[in-house]
């Protein structure tokens, strides 16, 4: 079973598909269709307005990638691709500098050296602990039992 936000947004992309030139949806391989239609909601009725615009379309955001996805896998040439890649990772950086500033450090590296310098000296605290054998173990277990009686 498909979680419900892929399940709708299965559903918004066929909708667009339908509203979309024959020619381009022909670029699809015939198992991403069948995909989308085997996996599209059967409760969730899109109210999408189609406009010649496609970012005018309010779209959940996994419709979004969804037709990224056709688009650079299926309808567009090497160059396009390309320039496509650049602008998904500028969003990226662009996103990741929004968790930078609203949490203050840069959570994808390790460029903190107060989180370094805890993390050793604790991983130093832990080599000092001594596992005692299994068996002295067992013994001081016993000893304790018949020093209670």
């Amino acid at each position: 079973m498909m979680n419900n936000e892929l399940s709708e947004a299965c559903s918004e992309v066929l909708i667009i598909l339908n509203n979309t030139s024959r020619e381009d949806v022909k670029k699809i391989p015939d198992k991403f269709l069948k995909f989308l239609v085997e996996n599209k909601s059967t409760e969730y009725i899109p109210n999408l307005v189609i406009n010649p615009d496609i970012n005018k379309v309010n779209l959940k955001p996994k419709s979004k990638a969804l037709l990224g996805l056709i688009y650079k896998k299926y309808w567009c040439n090497s160059k396009e691709a390309n320039e496509f890649d650049i602008i998904l990772h500028n969003n990226q950086v662009r996103e990741e500098e929004k968790k930078i500033q609203k949490y203050g450090i840069d959570v994808f590296s390790n460029t903190n050296s107060d989180n370094t310098i805890k993390f050793e000296s604790s991983k130093q605290e832990l080599s000092n602990i001594k596992e005692e054998n299994y068996l002295k173990r067992i013994f001081n277990w016993l000893k304790s039992i018949f020093k209670n009686e």
